[in-house]
């Protein structure tokens, strides 16, 4: 039997004395998940028997991985010991979910940062491909807006006028996307629904392989991050607007979708953290407080304003009430525009 196992089985007389023992029972069953997280390590370092994990369910290289090492790199500084980033990819972030909630244990060392596709996968016909109870939201990161670019020969320099281009084109307009449900996919959705013309979904591997299909004419537009930019300086390709309240910081010239006219329209995706549910509460609450911490240090903040990432933080209810509101929404979308999630 390994340390922790024998410390788990300790908890387990704890519990089990607490019955016959009322009065004791809540400081027994406390003192056993501190022995737990003494003895493991727990998040906050004082074991190296286990690397601590953050599991992103999507490619190395891309921007979510950017985002996650950033973090990581911020918590292995705070933690005096290193956070692991683990790239598990497939199934629209499906295999990374299950490897987190199956790797898990009560020690907090393996971290999920989530996205977009743990809510889409939710509205699968057979339900949640994982079991949404096993996870638990702990912070939220925050998000990156994304821009709405066309190629270049449309006769449209605002989004006003690609709309009305874009109803009178009976044959659909062609969007790329990452798939289907994906953050570009559901952004061209509904899109399509508030502006009234017909869509058509061209998946394609990423930004790499669709931006350079639009500027060589073989799709009419994309929704992409900021990255782009160069290309539509370049006259390659053309920016319209970005989805977000906001102006971006490093594009302020750039059209909001407010004022392109589309009221409440949001288009990019957003990030946060979740832990395994077994995970005691003192843990998850410490690792809310430490990425809340390196989330407000100007370095980072610095880094995610050059990358165009609008960071959060906060408590872990309003992360509970944002994916309430998201997964309401995405569902409505899903239903309205009778989008195959499978």
């Amino acid at each position: 039997m390994n340390k922790l196992s024998g410390l788990q089985a300790l908890q387990s007389r704890f519990v089990f004395l607490g019955k016959y023992f009322p009065g004791a029972g809540t400081r027994l069953r406390a003192l056993a998940r501190i022995l737990v997280i003494l003895i493991s390590g727990g998040i906050s370092g004082l074991s190296h028997g286990k690397p601590i994990e953050l599991v992103v369910p999507y490619a190395a290289g891309g921007f979510t991985d950017a985002i996650a090492r950033h973090v990581a790199d911020a918590l292995s500084k705070k933690w005096g010991e290193p956070v692991v980033v683990v790239n598990k990819t497939g199934a629209a972030s499906v295999v990374g979910i299950r490897y987190a909630i199956d790797q898990g244990g009560v020690d907090g060392r393996t971290i999920l940062l989530g996205s977009l596709g743990y809510i889409t996968t939710q509205f699968q016909s057979r339900g949640a491909p994982f079991d949404v109870k096993a996870l638990v939201p702990v912070v939220y990161l925050g998000s990156t807006p994304s821009v709405l670019y066309i190629r270049s020969n449309i006769p449209a320099t605002n989004y006003r006028e690609f709309a009305e281009w874009a109803r009178k084109k009976a044959d659909g307009v062609a969007f790329g996307t990452s798939g289907v449900a994906s953050s570009p996919h559901l952004n061209a959705e509904e899109l399509a629904a508030m502006s009234g013309f017909k869509l058509l979904s061209i998946p394609y591997p990423g930004s790499s392989a669709s931006i350079p299909a639009m500027a060589g004419g073989h799709i009419d537009a994309v929704f992409e991050s900021s990255g782009s930019r160069s290309m539509a300086e370049t006259g390659k390709i053309r920016a319209l607007m970005v989805g977000s309240e906001k102006p971006l910081a490093s594009w302020p010239e750039l059209p909001t979708a407010e004022a392109a006219g589309l009221k409440g329209f949001r288009s990019g995706s957003w990030f946060g953290l979740f832990l395994p549910a077994k995970t005691p509460p003192e843990l998850q609450a410490r690792l809310g407080a430490d990425v809340n911490a390196v989330l407000a240090s100007p370095q980072l903040q610095e880094t995610f304003r050059q990358m165009d990432f609008i960071s959060g933080g906060g408590r872990p209810e309003a992360f509970v009430q944002f994916l309430e509101a998201e997964k309401a929404k995405l569902g409505a979308l899903i239903k309205s525009r009778n989008i195959r999630v499978d």
